[in-house]
């Protein structure tokens, strides 16, 4: 696999990585990225993720979207010859006082 491909899924979220001196979160955005055996096991793991991306007590219009992240497309297709548009499935939520990623 090289480059962005059917096969590959990359997922982003935030990670608070402590406080500043007023209290604000410091956070920084971690992505990974997923090579999965084909497109059919690609898009089977994001249906699932973007259905656990609900909030409780939320409904399926509380997903997060599934968006073409063409940024990371661009960048990718900067260092690789193949090109292609990765998806992106992040959303970032408080919970338990904690921002985290579903």
């Amino acid at each position: 696999v090289r480059g962005c491909t059917d096969q590959t899924l990359t997922i982003g979220w935030l990670v608070v990585k402590g406080y500043d001196a007023q209290g604000q979160r410091r956070v920084e955005e971690e992505f990974l990225t997923l090579i999965c055996h084909c497109e059919a096991d690609r898009n089977e793991l994001l249906s699932k993720l973007h259905a656990l991306s609900e909030p409780p007590d939320g409904k399926p219009k509380h997903r997060v979207p599934v968006q073409a992240d063409t940024n990371l497309s661009k960048a990718i297709e900067n260092q690789v010859s193949v090109g292609g548009v990765p998806l992106l499935l992040s959303t970032f939520v408080m919970s338990e006082g904690k921002l985290s990623m579903f």
